[in-house]
């Protein structure tokens, strides 16, 4: 009779006792890899950045690309899982990060009545999941949103289960769009 043993997943052992453990309190600052929740079959969406804060229902991350900072707001409810730990493989000369303030970050509060970019959950390929708008309120489990269309106001309430994430958009540096244009 030939008995088949069943192996463990390759590839990961358990960290020892006592050594890297950490909240997610404790990451912020620090570089940490987001993965969100998606369709069952689909691959989780992921992000790498660095945390903000964190509250009961929200946390908030701070992400670069090229010449923009991303200050996303992602609800609690929306994430699959955070890897605290991320080794990049190339450095650069300047932190980009550097105007950040940690110690007293604007949290998704703080964005009302002010521009922003609202994701929804659904599928990444869907034209209308995410759309420019100005915040109107956030509530426990409610936030409301305003945009104009064809020159009328559409206030939409959006329940919190059906956002992905709020984000804002701050250009940073100097770049050839943020210098004063010069007169003729």
């Amino acid at each position: 009779m030939r008995v088949i043993a069943r192996q463990k997943p390759k590839g990961a052992k358990p960290a020892p006792v006592g050594e890297g453990q950490k909240s997610l309190v404790e990451l912020i600052g620090r570089d940490v890899e987001i993965h969100l929740q998606s369709e069952p079959f689909s691959k989780d969406d992921s992000y790498l950045c660095r945390p903000l804060y964190v509250t009961p229902s929200w946390l908030g991350v701070v992400s670069y690309y090229r010449s923009q900072m991303f200050f996303d707001h992602i609800p609690l409810s929306t994430i699959r899982y955070v890897r605290g730990t991320v080794y990049y493989k190339r450095r650069l000369h300047s932190d980009p990060f550097e105007d950040v303030d940690f110690d007293a970050p604007e949290k998704v509060i703080d964005l009302v009545n002010k521009e922003v970019i609202v994701a929804l959950q659904g599928l990444p390929s869907r034209p209308d999941s995410e759309f420019k708008t100005r915040l109107i309120y956030v509530k426990k489990n409610w936030v409301g949103v305003a945009s104009v269309f064809s020159n009328r106001l559409l206030p939409d309430h959006i329940p919190l289960t059906a956002v992905r994430k709020i984000t804002k958009v701050v250009p940073i540096g100097r770049h050839a769009f943020n210098r004063p244009r010069r007169g003729r």
